[in-house]
């Protein structure tokens, strides 16, 4: 690493290895080694690479260099505040190891402007913090901007704060005379990369590796469609035992499947009451499964013992009152949504995280840069309703399927037959699914960034 990245000292290397960071991948040794994005030059840079592929150490390598070398600070911003919150400890873990301050803008946490070297933000602190910076006249101060998950420049109603803050930025660099900010998007899911580099004169780069395989399959009534490599091809057919009555997608028979191996399974669903509802249904089943003795392997991979503990533990760290989902988690069951408090969902995700929740049942906001990954993710497809999935969000929800050295599947399933769902999500033809609606893409296009800018 130290070939391509001068700027690391020993001490930074060494936090990287420790976290199991060695050696660089090809395409993030290429994207380091382009002199316009370093010093002195240091140009506008927008990537795309796979989940799983290294991304944003590429993000925070850069900015590393930058903050070096002009003795200006760093702003990242990220979407949520769990994913705020992971990479602020992160960083402030190695970057300490260079002399630098990282301090937190999330919720209530702030701090004063001069304290930092880098700074981590959501999106809506970002903004205000901006907008201060600019009243005070330190905008020079500021040396590069990293904002991940760019692609949400398309949600309606945090886009425009994104493009907002870039507008500031822009403008600061056309008309101040001054060093200008460097700009630094990425994301996994990009459609209209080329339209944003030529927006911020940015360099470039897209990687399509990804070290983790990622199988993609659909289900249709009881077969799996193996996707994109066959349009009708058969894959396989579930196995009896996981055809459960009343199991709508399949998704109990599929966690089953996956539970039974020991793997970790996260079900996505379009809504809040759906999710809880999927997430007690597939613990009922565990329930009945334990005490009827259905796969005597499934005692030996769940712990009942230590799932009762999980959940005391639970209730006694969150103080939650949610009963519900306690009754869940003994059975190593959760669900998360933004209906659970902060101090729930840190809890469940460490659960997780740790392998002690085998099933995770949530909404399309943990499919967006939270690093939970799992082997197996399964989407119920929304048939109804003004917040159905795009081709982005399914990206991002496959996105958490595979481990680095692991094989992770994705499998979309719904609840009627009927219209082409490889078509949506993977350009095949002439397979037919389970049903969705007609406009069931309904994002804005390219053509709206290019009109916008």
């Amino acid at each position: 690493m130290k070939e391509v990245c001068s700027w690391i000292n020993e001490d930074i290397a060494q936090q990287l290895s420790s976290e199991g960071i060695t050696s660089l991948f090809e395409w993030q040794k290429e994207c380091l080694s382009d002199a316009d994005v370093l010093n002195p030059e240091h140009k506008n840079l927008v990537y795309s690479a796979p989940t799983s592929s290294g991304k944003t150490l590429v993000a925070e390598l850069v900015a590393l260099e930058n903050v070096l070398t002009t003795r200006r600070k760093a702003l990242f911003v990220l979407p949520y505040v769990s994913v705020a919150k992971e990479k602020f400890f992160g960083l402030q873990r190695s970057w300490r190891l260079a002399d630098l301050v990282v301090r937190a803008y999330i919720g209530s946490l702030s701090t004063s402007f001069d304290e930092w070297n880098a700074a981590v933000c959501t999106i809506e602190k970002a903004n205000s913090l901006l907008n201060r910076i600019c009243e005070d006249l330190e905008l020079q101060k500021l040396g590069v901007v990293v904002i991940d998950e760019i692609h949400m420049l398309l949600d309606p109603s945090r886009g425009p704060l994104i493009e907002a803050l870039l507008m500031k930025i822009l403008y600061y660099n056309r008309y101040s005379g001054r060093q200008k900010i460097q700009i630094i998007v990425m994301s996994a899911t990009f459609e209209f990369q080329q339209l944003i580099a030529e927006w911020l004169d940015a360099k470039s780069y897209m990687s399509l590796y990804r070290p983790v395989v990622l199988e993609e399959r659909i289900l249709v009534g009881d077969d799996v469609v193996d996707f994109p490599r066959c349009s009708t091809s058969k894959f396989r057919r579930l196995p009896k035992e996981f055809s459960i009555k009343n199991d709508h997608g399949h998704v109990i028979g599929l966690c089953m499947e996956s539970l039974l191996k020991g793997d970790s399974v996260l079900v996505f669903c379009s809504t809040k009451a759906e999710t809880e509802q999927q997430a007690v249904g597939i613990a009922k089943f565990v329930e009945y499964a334990l005490a009827k003795n259905v796969f005597p392997k499934l005692a030996e991979v769940l712990d009942v013992k230590k799932l009762a503990v999980l959940a005391e533990g639970f209730k006694a760290k969150t103080l939650s009152t949610d009963t519900l989902m306690q009754r869940t988690i003994a059975l190593g069951v959760a669900f998360h949504h933004a209906g659970v408090t902060a101090e729930e969902r840190e809890e469940l995700e460490d659960g997780f995280r740790s392998g002690k929740l085998k099933i995770l049942v949530s909404t399309s906001t943990l499919s967006s840069g939270v690093n939970l990954p799992a082997h197996r993710v399964l989407i119920r497809a929304q048939n109804n309703g003004p917040a159905q999935i795009s081709r982005i969000t399914y990206k991002q929800m496959v996105g958490r399927a595979g481990r680095k050295g692991h094989t992770g599947r994705a499998y979309p399933s719904s609840r009627k037959k009927g219209r082409n769902v490889g078509g949506i999500f993977f350009g095949a033809s002439k397979v037919e699914t389970q049903r969705l609606p007609t406009g069931f893409i309904r994002v804005n296009g390219p053509q709206d960034i290019a009109r916008r800018k």
